[in-house]
Order: C-alpha cells, then sequence, then structure tokens
C-alpha cells in the first residue's frame, strides 16, 4: 500500500461511513473500531443555506446490527490504519505512483519516494485516489464523467420524513460541517 501524502490528508471529506462499508470491513474487525471512534444514527437532515435539502430516518437496523456511523474522516483512516498495522502491513508514505504496465498475470507499477524511484510486481492495482487519479490519466478515463450506465442506489436510507434527526449536517459555501 503506498500514499503521496506524507501522513494522509490533513481535512475531512467524508464524515459518516455507511453500514455496507462496516459490513465489508467486519471480517477484518475494523468495523468494531469505527463503531467504538464514531457515533450510530438513525435519522439524518442535511442542511443549506435555504433550509432542509433531505432530511428523514435511515430505517431498521439489518439483523446483524449494524448502522451507520457517523465519524469524519481523519478518524476514519485512523481506524483502519490501526486495523492493518495489527496485520502487519504498512502503509508506505510519502510514494507517488508515476506510471504502470499491465499483461495478463501482473501489474509492474513505478512509484517515486524519498529514495528514489522503483519497480512494484502485484497482480492487481487499486487507485482510491479519486476522480483526478493517475490511474485514471493513464487508462484515459475522463474526470469529468462516469462509465455508462451509471446507476445508483442505497441499502442504508428508508425516509419517513417525520421527528428530528439525531445527525445533522450542515452544507455551508465553505464545506460540510456536522
Amino acid at each position: 500500500l503506498i500514499d503521496r501524502h506524507e501522513t494522509g490528508l490533513g481535512f475531512s471529506r467524508a464524515i459518516l461511513v455507511n453500514s455496507s462499508a462496516l459490513r465489508a470491513l467486519k471480517p477484518f474487525g475494523i468495523h468494531t473500531k469505527i463503531e467504538q471512534a464514531g457515533v450510530p444514527f438513525t435519522s439524518m437532515a442535511i442542511r443549506g443555506p435555504h433550509g432542509d435539502i433531505v432530511s428523514g430516518a435511515v430505517g431498521d437496523a439489518a439483523p446483524d446490527g449494524i448502522r451507520p456511523i457517523s465519524l469524519p474522516q481523519l478518524e476514519t483512516e485512523h481506524c483502519l490504519n490501526q486495523g492493518l498495522s495489527e496485520r502487519g502491513i504498512t502503509v508506505e508514505r510519502p510514494q507517488t505512483l508515476v506510471s504502470f504496465q499491465q499483461d495478463g498475470s501482473h501489474v509492474a507499477s513505478v512509484v517515486e519516494g524519498p529514495e528514489g524511484t522503483r519497480t512494484l510486481t502485484s497482480r492487481y492495482l487499486l487507485g482510491a485516489d479519486g476522480a483526478h487519479s493517475k490511474v485514471r490519466e493513464t487508462l484515459q478515463i475522463d474526470p469529468h464523467r462516469t462509465p455508462e450506465p451509471l446507476g445508483m442506489y442505497s441499502q442504508d436510507a428508508i425516509l419517513n420524513w417525520e421527528g428530528e434527526p439525531d445527525l445533522v449536517i450542515w452544507i455551508l459555501d465553505s464545506g460540510a460541517v456536522m
């Protein structure tokens, strides 16, 4: 695992972890760290300068009892890093993906860091660095559009539009604030 940031981001973009992500992390025990660090919620509202954008109940907990958790991205990343560390995995920082080539069996990734440039060989390359990633750029995927068809759904929100939410997200011109 590599990350171009020396210590990770110094700010949070995400402010919650959905139950589907928690369920995926459950086999690794990381969901427990996130649940202990954050606050589960049953309803939420997203409010803008002119009132509610959307609000409502999240719905009944699944049979496994997992609910979405309110937790800033920085703290979520801390939980993820702890889980990796417990398994003897470290995130190499700062390392930047320079280029990669793939064939039918592996990917050769050239990365650059404080000690110079080196090549890493793996079965897969996963770029989790957003729309303007080096992976997207190299594969010539336009960062301003998504592949067609675009299908979106959520299993986490069943809105009944009643009552006061226990999580309120305010969206201001400067960003989202809890």
